[in-house]
């Protein structure tokens, strides 16, 4: 399992390009209502669920109240990066109807709070789909400053599509010659599908010899920065 820089290496190049992403989005979210962000890739292994887990970190570091939800239902892996019980979660919420505040874990990271998948569904999808899910998701969103939420890769189910439609922000990882160019725009496509809001692309697995930082772009993101700069040189 791939270390969370954010918190075991936090002097490192690669905490160092989170730290970056984190201020891009806040760069953005001056002219968006970004409350809750997925990030999601092509295919599996290539590292969405560690990415997401580090950006957590770094909103929760800069004061942010961050709530992390593993919506890798079939595949949850939040709960072992952070060590904390996966007994009950998100799919016990959605069944109950009820926001039960001990299903949410506190990290050993201030301000970072944990919602771990659950019980496994016989039903992801549908589960996800449900006016439920999104009368959870402006629950929780009450209570913190962003939901970030761990879903599964574009093109594996329709899981993830499902939550790419209902959350304000999407970021598609890509992993350095892992990912394959026909895949990601195959990606793009199932976003644009579902309306999603794609607001970035990161790259990942960057080899240090190529890269000093893992490197972040985006149309977007780059056109709210120059606003914001614009703004501020007058």
């Amino acid at each position: 399992m791939e270390k969370l820089v954010m918190r075991d290496d936090p002097s490192s190049l690669s905490a160092e390009a989170f730290r970056t992403l984190k201020i891009n989005l806040d760069f953005f979210n001056v002219d968006n209502n970004l409350k809750t962000l997925a990030i999601t890739s092509s295919n599996p292994g290539e590292g969405k669920s560690t990415a997401i887990a580090n950006l957590a970190i770094a909103f929760a570091q800069s004061g942010k109240r961050v709530i992390l939800i593993d919506c890798d239902l079939r595949r949850p892996s939040v709960h072992k990066k952070f060590k904390i019980s996966n007994t009950h979660g998100i799919t016990d919420m959605i069944v109950d109807t009820e926001l039960k505040h001990d299903y949410i874990h506190s990290s050993k990271i201030d301000n970072l709070f944990i919602l771990p998948c659950g019980t496994k569904p016989p039903n992801p999808a549908e589960l996800l789909a449900s006016e439920k899910m999104d009368m959870l998701l402006e629950k929780l969103k009450g209570m913190c400053d962003i939901v970030l939420l761990d879903i599964p890769p574009i093109l594996s189910v329709a899981d993830s599509r499902i939550i790419c439609g209902k959350v304000d922000g999407v970021i598609l990882l890509c992993a350095y010659g892992q990912s394959e160019k026909e895949l990601i725009l195959k990606s793009k496509q199932e976003l644009d599908k579902v309306n999603a809001k794609l607001i970035g692309t990161i790259l990942a697995k960057v080899p240090e010899s190529q890269s000093h930082y893992s490197y972040y772009y985006d149309d977007n993101l780059n056109a709210s920065n120059r606003k914001k700069n614009k703004r501020h040189s007058r």
